[in-house]
């Protein structure tokens, strides 16, 4: 079947995403940090709504504390200093840290009624509380603790002004809670009127009629006095114990675990006088003398007898009685469903349609003391699972199955025997509450940008002739690496298998297995996290779910305050998920290298924001035809520090929390999206060939590093180098070098490809383009110096450089091998700084200081790189000269960005480079160097207007010194309005470009704001690149009607759609191709004025387009123009083939991504005779 172009459709749905993000000035206070990186949190690349809030002057949270000073608090504590005074001091001490964070409220137990006065039953200052807590003294009474609760609920209600303000409620206390009666209760249930005009009853609903308002240290005669009937009797006596002190037993459905509710009781009134019905009962209730037995299934206990009890008792203690009740309905129950907050806005908006109040308790009672604790660990809102908050609310009949997360140790309560103990306490609260902001994340599922590859053979096997490409899920935060064959009507997916997976981390002094990396590397707080959680977790164990893990921490670590990561994300339900296998990959392309003989490549890498490359090799299982053998992590890696304290390691508790990438307050993080490029070494000279790829780590770090792939050592060709070594050696057979990690590394966020060439450092004739070829000939690493970090304090470069490093401190001329003892592997050889850059001093409104990827060039044909070519982020283009000795390699500037005059007067640089260039070798020998302009890094990429543009500047590489040319010196071609094929493509127009032009422009799509942020490829007279467009639209809703003091903000929606095309332009004019040019073919589209359209449009953002032919199964590394490209280097002796102008074999393809998914298309290109000799060529980045 002839078909123009083949379509694999993804085989997953795709829908537009829509993300909400709330903003922490909508709902955290002013101490909670923001994320501190400079780029866009998303990319646009990605179809999605992205809302948040515009609020600069959010309300306060309303804390209020309900503070003890029952006669017990005038006990000592263990250090010696009372109670009281150790509540005093750290209450004291955290009020002066957080003064104006809060609104702040107190109520103290008993009633004080200078205390109740001077709050008036609202807030004040927290200046105001500190002072008033100076005033108080222990009083001589009990702990009325329900009843006052009431009392701190009315004055919280009523304290929420805004539907935006969050409310909390933090309860001291040291124990025991006593002399609540039920009339009290009542009273206050009854006539306490809310400022709506609510009574408390009606917001709280009726008591349960087997309501216990207090326990009363397990004596019988008290609950009944204060609990008022049979039932209640029966279902506070929960803590009889035992005679001679022996512990009740517990039965392990109980929300309590033994031995927080140990008890002794003397039995010494009662008497074994025979059998009772189930459940504790006292005999004769009417009775006022209590002396009556107990039962327990009809057995009686008398003094001495010794028996131990195990409560199965239903009615025994329960989340239903005292504090509990009130504090579990406060922490669910909406308190405003009327009316309109002080900005107008309903109570019930759909932003913030309920307002809440969370219960914290802080107990000073002996761990061992039974009551007390269990009062205040069930009066936590937390100490209940959202199913048993809502049987509070229902009051429908409690079952004896708790869940897990009913035990002991939830967050929010705690026990103090200390001030530092109770500062503690109150620390972790506030670390709770900076976890609460309201999220919402709708996930779905898209396909990634990343440039895909495939791999095709004139075999004709689904293992041999498939494409690979990445997913991306939002939600998940996920890739997913695909094979889809390019067999014709195949619809045949694989997926890789991860079960062999194997880390290595370079911790900064050494490459380690992970489980040999500690805390410290990640910033956590305990080994046990360590080890049980953040490891697995990237690790990622076929027999254990994410589920799994946090059990698993949880089980080790109960308290919140041992952990730094809350709660492990859970990404898939069932462990051996493909969609858990790896975190998402945005920008970091797929390279699949060394042919294994039979049409396959024996290994394919590529790398995820988990910071941790992924390099895969191929098995030949006809199901799993690759085996993700190594991931490797550049873990030291820094982002916004220069002392270790934000590193690519320190990141990764931030990607494993709940919640992460779903707000502002936890963005989607870059922690490895730079490109790459890989190169196997030359055999001049009989050396053994060694692979080895380099990384940067683009967004996510400032740096790059070198890893070995496979191959020889060529230092001794018996060593296996790389993953072709065995497993055991991996740890010194893969590392290469990584790039400075110290104070003093200057480099940026390197959002840009690495580019590896061999150079010559030794001259026989400079003028002439005569390198010595025999020795002196390195492979060097060149890499961009990218863009500065936030953080100011972090050095960066003043002005766009290219930095350029020794890969092996080998030899590689013809020669043969050796060592060279003056230089060492990573070793920084040279930077070359450029002149003429865009900077403040130059008058412009900032410092336009980031290299993009540079471009290799051999312009003599001898396999040796003598050229480079790079534009920067002002739009600049600069030749760099690579010849004679390297203290006299040079920039000059070959073309100069356009500007505008912008706000103050400044210049504005409007047409940014972030790729990098393709060239096309002349007939003269001069080039055309071939880029587009655009961003999409930083969030005010998203709405730029100003007009980008496709560029092929001409350039002779031997002149020295030119003046760079302007836009308006170049020949502008435009978009026509014809189109044809429904709209599918278009066409430019064909202005003739004079012999004598500087070159040519073709203005792109100014109403979409169309950008070129991929690197072009060259095929004969043809440059093929794809465009993007991204549409946003502002919405703002949720906006106020009335104007108060402080405002929930409103929410302002950014829509974005994307688009794309393809480009085919003819590289001498920037026209369309004509029939003497390559280009896709478009078999229902035909010639306009003698030429073929210029662009096919894409479903949504494309990735850059791949040219592949099935007939090679060797990739050079320098093509027929002399471009450098990932690769296989030539010999020094033998020069490589350059003629540029036909092909060998009309069988070349054009491979892309798109929202669509994998999409091929043939090219058509004119043919050489049959005595031109073709090499293989592709151009990739």
């Amino acid at each position: 079947m002839n078909r123009q172009s083949m379509d694999l459709k993804p085989a997953l749905p795709l829908k537009k995403l829509y993300w909400l993000v709330l903003g922490i000035g909508a709902a955290l206070p002013t101490w909670a940090a923001a994320p501190v990186s400079p780029f866009a949190e998303r990319p646009f690349s990605v179809d999605g709504s992205v809302a948040r809030f515009v609020n600069e002057n959010p309300p306060k949270p309303n804390f209020l504390f309900i503070f003890d000073t029952s006669n017990t608090m005038g006990q000592a504590m263990p250090t010696g200093e009372t109670r009281l005074a150790a509540a005093k001091s750290s209450l004291q001490s955290i009020i002066s840290r957080y003064n104006n964070d809060f609104n702040w409220s107190m109520v103290t137990v008993p009633g004080v009624s200078s205390i109740d006065s001077a709050i008036n039953g609202g807030y004040t200052t927290g200046a105001r509380i500190s002072s008033l807590l100076g005033s108080i003294n222990t009083t001589n009474y009990g702990t009325p603790m329900t009843s006052r609760y009431l009392d701190a609920a009315k004055i919280a209600i009523d304290g929420i002004e805004y539907s935006c303000q969050r409310s909390y409620i933090v309860l001291m206390s040291d124990g025991e809670t006593g002399q609540n009666t039920w009339q009290a209760i009542r009273n206050k249930l009854n006539d306490y009127r809310l400022r709506d005009g609510r009574t408390l009853s009606t917001y709280f609903g009726g008591l349960p009629s087997n309501y216990c308002a207090s326990w009363e240290n397990g004596y019988p005669w008290r609950a009944r006095h204060f609990c008022g009937d049979q039932t209640a009797i029966q279902r506070s006596n929960y803590s009889f114990g035992a005679a001679n002190a022996a512990s009740i037993i517990q039965n392990s459905l109980r929300p309590w675990p033994t031995p927080v509710l140990t008890q002794t009781w003397s039995a010494s009134t009662y008497d074994n006088v025979g059998t009772a019905s189930n459940g504790y009962d006292i005999t004769s209730p009417l009775n006022t003398n209590d002396s009556l037995r107990i039962n327990k299934d009809g057995r009686f206990f008398t003094k001495n007898t010794g028996y131990s009890v195990t409560d199965n008792n239903t009615y025994a203690l329960n989340y239903k009685d005292g504090v509990s009740y009130f504090s579990h309905i406060l922490a669910v129950k909406d308190a405003k469903t009327q009316g309109v907050d002080r900005e107008g806005r309903s109570w019930n908006n759909t932003l913030f349609p309920k307002q809440v109040i969370q219960t914290y308790s802080i107990s000073f009672a002996d761990p061992s003391t039974l009551s007390g604790n269990a009062h205040y660990f069930l009066a936590t809102s937390s100490a209940l699972s959202p199913a048993g908050y809502e049987r509070d609310i229902n009051t429908t009949p409690l079952s004896t199955q708790v869940t897990a997360s009913e035990k002991m140790g939830v967050p929010g309560y705690y026990n103090a025997s200390s001030q530092a103990a109770l500062t503690q306490a109150f620390d972790n609260i506030m670390a709770e509450i900076k976890k609460q902001e309201p999220r919402v994340n709708a996930s779905g599922q898209s396909i990634s940008t990343s440039s895909p590859t495939a791999s095709m053979s004139m075999q004709d096997s689904p293992l041999s002739n498939y494409a690979a490409y990445l997913t991306l899920d939002s939600g998940l935060w996920s890739s997913r690496l695909l094979f889809r064959s390019l067999q014709t009507g195949s619809d045949e997916e694989k997926v890789p298998d991860y079960s062999a997976r194997t880390i290595l981390v370079n911790d900064g002094n050494n490459v380690v297995n992970i489980d040999q990396t500690n805390r410290q590397l990640y910033g956590l707080k305990t080994d046990i996290e360590t080890t049980v959680g953040l490891i697995p977790w990237l690790k990622r164990p076929v027999n254990q779910s994410d589920t799994a893990i946090e059990s698993a921490v949880t089980a080790r670590l109960p308290d919140p305050a041992q952990r730094t990561v809350a709660s492990y994300r859970v990404r898939t339900d069932l462990p051996g998920d493909n969609a858990r296998m790896m975190a998402d990959v945005i920008g970091a392309p797929i390279l699949n290298m060394l042919d294994n003989g039979q049409g396959q490549k024996r290994y394919m890498v590529t790398a995820a924001n988990d910071g941790m490359l992924y390099a895969f090799k191929y098995t030949g299982n006809t199901d799993y035809p690759y085996q993700l053998a190594l991931n490797y992590m550049p873990a030291a890696m820094q982002r916004e520090s220069t002392d270790g304290s934000d590193t690519i390691a320190k990141a990764l508790p931030e990607i494993a929390t709940t919640g992460y990438g779903s707000s502002t307050a936890q963005p989607h993080l870059y922690l490895h999206n730079g490109g790459m490029e890989y190169r196997t070494t030359s055999a001049t000279a009989g050396a053994a060939q060694q692979t080895f790829l380099a990384a940067a780590l683009g967004q996510g770090a400032r740096g790059a590093y070198v890893v070995n792939i496979a191959g020889k050592d060529r230092r001794n060709s018996l060593v296996n180098v790389g993953l072709d070594a065995d497993n055991a050696a991996w740890q010194t057979s893969v590392p290469v070098f990584e790039t400075n990690k110290s104070a003093s590394n200057k480099l940026g966020y390197t959002i840009s490809t690495p580019r590896i060439g061999l150079v010559a450092t030794e001259w026989l004739d400079v003028v002439n383009n005569k390198p010595d070829i025999t020795k002196g000939v390195r492979n060097y690493l060149f890499l961009a110096n990218g863009y500065e970090a936030k953080n100011t304090a972090v050095p960066h470069d003043g002005t766009p450089t290219l930095y350029i490093y020794d890969i092996l401190a080998q030899e590689f001329g013809s020669s043969g091998f050796s060592t060279v003892s003056d230089s060492s592997s990573g070793k920084l050889i040279k930077t070359i700084p450029v002149s003429g850059a865009y900077t403040i001093a130059n008058g412009f409104d900032r410092n336009y200081t980031a290299l993009s990827t540079p471009t290799l060039v051999d312009t003599n044909a001898d396999n040796i790189f003598d050229t480079a070519y790079a534009g920067d982020s002002g739009g600049n283009i600069y030749r760099f000269t690579l010849k004679g000795n390297t203290k006299d390699w040079k920039a000059v500037k070959i073309y100069s960005g356009e500007t505008t005059i912008g706000a103050g007067g400044k210049q504005v640089a409007t047409q940014p480079i972030t790729t990098a260039p393709a060239v096309f070798r002349k007939a003269d020998g001069t080039y055309v160097v071939m880029v587009g302009s655009g961003s999409d890094i930083f969030p005010s990429d998203l709405t730029n207007t100003y007009q980008q543009v496709m560029l092929g500047i001409f350039d002779d590489p031997a002149a020295s010194e030119v003046p760079a040319v302007r836009q308006s010196q170049l020949v502008k071609q435009i978009f026509t309005t014809a189109t044809t094929g429904a709209n599918q493509y278009d066409y430019v127009s064909n202005n003739a470009v004079p012999d004598k032009a500087k070159g040519w422009v073709l203005m792109l799509d100014e109403t979409s704001a169309e950008r070129i942020v991929t690197s072009p490829s060259v095929h004969t007279h043809t440059v093929f690149v794809t465009t993007r467009s991204y549409r946003p639209r502002v919405i703002k809703s949720n906006t106020p009607t009335v104007s108060a003091p402080y405002t929930c903000g409103y929410v302002e929606t950014t829509e974005t759609s994307g688009a794309a095309r393809a480009l085919q332009l003819n590289v001498l004019t920037g026209s369309a191709p004509t029939g003497e040019s390559s280009r896709i073919q478009l078999l229902d589209t035909g010639l306009l004025n003698g030429y073929y359209p210029a662009s096919l449009r894409l479903d949504g953002a494309a990735s850059d387009i791949n040219l592949l032919s099935p007939s090679s199964t060797k990739q050079p590394s320098i093509n027929v123009n002399g471009q450098g490209q990932s690769g296989e280097d030539g010999l020094i002796a033998e020069a490589p083939a350059i003629r540029n102008s036909c092909v060998a074999t009309n069988d070349y393809k054009a491979v892309m991504v798109d929202q669509s998914g994998v999409r091929t298309f043939n090219i058509e290109a004119p043919l050489c005779n049959t005595s031109v000799r073709r090499i293989s060529w592709r151009e990739i980045f």
